[in-house]
This record gives structure tokens, C-alpha cells and sequence, in this order.
């Protein structure tokens, strides 16, 4: 019961995370700088392509 609890406070974290960058992307006075690097964190969460290989020592 511990494992999934914790996973749950996880989930509940990650999902507020996400809300507040989402408001901060909305928010106008947001510099560009800081949506551009938002966007991109989100395009390598979701990319099915890994821009470091498993076989790069420490790195992948």
C-alpha cells in the first residue's frame, strides 16, 4: 500500500506541476524566453525520438 501511495502523491505533484507551467505559458507578461524553453522541455517529454542514445556512458 505504500508503494502505490507514494505513487499517487507523485501523480498528484506532477499534475500540479504541469498546471502551473501551463498558467505560466498563459500568463502575458511570461517572457518569450522562458515559454520557448517550456515548449521545448514538453517536445522531448513527448518525442519518440531519444536525442541521447542508451549507449552514451552516463549521459543515456
Amino acid at each position: 500500500m505504500r508503494l502505490l501511495a507514494e505513487f499517487k502523491q507523485r501523480a498528484r505533484r506532477l499534475r500540479a506541476e504541469t498546471f502551473a507551467l501551463y498558467l505560466a505559458a498563459r500568463h502575458p507578461e511570461t517572457p518569450w524566453y522562458a515559454k520557448l524553453f517550456v515548449a521545448r522541455i514538453v517536445a522531448y517529454a513527448f518525442s519518440p525520438i531519444d536525442l541521447i542514445p542508451d549507449f552514451v556512458p552516463v549521459l543515456g
